[in-house]
């Protein structure tokens, strides 16, 4: 079963409703927006951070504004 950050990593689209290239965490702007620490975390391997890294992410754009 693919959970859902898989399944957002693989999609063309951001969770903010943009497009995005497959296999990118976010779309440019949402990513662009994140502090250049979550930004920086995002580079790791799927199964070695990136999972988390990215949860962390989502939660800052949400707690920001940038996601509804």
């Amino acid at each position: 079963m693919v959970d859902h950050v898989k399944r957002y990593f693989l999609s063309t689209f951001c969770r903010c409703g943009n497009n995005k290239k497959k296999a990118f965490a976010f779309c440019r702007p949402c990513f662009l927006f994140l502090p250049h620490g979550l930004r920086e975390n995002l580079y790791k391997h799927f199964d070695n951070g990136f999972k988390t890294s990215y949860r962390l992410a989502a939660e800052y754009l949400k707690t920001h504004g940038k996601w509804p």
